[in-house]
């Protein structure tokens, strides 16, 4: 975009847009951003230095905030349901991550898949030997976490080598 006074409000040069994967986290977002923000960068500028390009004033109506990212937003409530708890994991992977404290250790939450189930919410279950999470509305099982020592691993190898009493209560 060309520069304005304001903040972000110049008149757009390009633009892209990319869906965003169920499963998707922050950082792979990031990663595919960066290849194709690079893509536009080079059309943006062959075009300038052609002269064939026009800006398109912004539609303010359309403009959103997104806050930085804080080490507070780690904090997870159970109550919420599964599908955005898991959306919460998901954006932000990989920093500050989603934590819990299972068994008094504090755990970094990676991935997860929003399941069926009904428990009560925050309560810690291991149902054929898989890590599962109740939320306000359904399940999560954690597929990917990493310990204090910063071990990652699936919610499965997590239960192999720590016992977790069915329907202990997560803080």
């Amino acid at each position: 975009m060309f520069m304005a006074k304001g903040m972000d409000t110049g008149d757009i040069l390009l633009k892209a847009e990319t869906d965003i994967g169920p499963e998707e986290t922050a950082g792979e977002l990031f990663d595919r951003l960066k290849l194709i923000g690079a893509g536009l960068l080079t059309d943006t500028l062959n075009q300038l230095e052609q002269g064939c390009l026009k800006g398109t004033p912004q539609d303010n109506s359309e403009a959103t905030l997104a806050p930085m990212l804080k080490k507070e937003m780690s904090a997870i409530d159970w109550s919420m349901p599964a599908r955005r708890i898991h959306d919460q994991i998901r954006g932000l992977n990989p920093w500050p991550c989603a934590a819990a404290t299972i068994d008094s250790k504090r755990v970094k939450l990676l991935a997860s898949q929003v399941i069926e189930g009904s428990y009560t919410p925050g309560t810690v279950h291991n149902i054929d030997g898989e890590l599962l999470i109740a939320c306000g509305q359904g399940m999560l099982k954690i597929t990917e976490l990493q310990t204090e020592t910063g071990k990652k691993m699936s919610g499965k190898n997590y239960l192999l080598g720590h016992t977790i009493y069915d329907g202990a209560l997560l803080k």
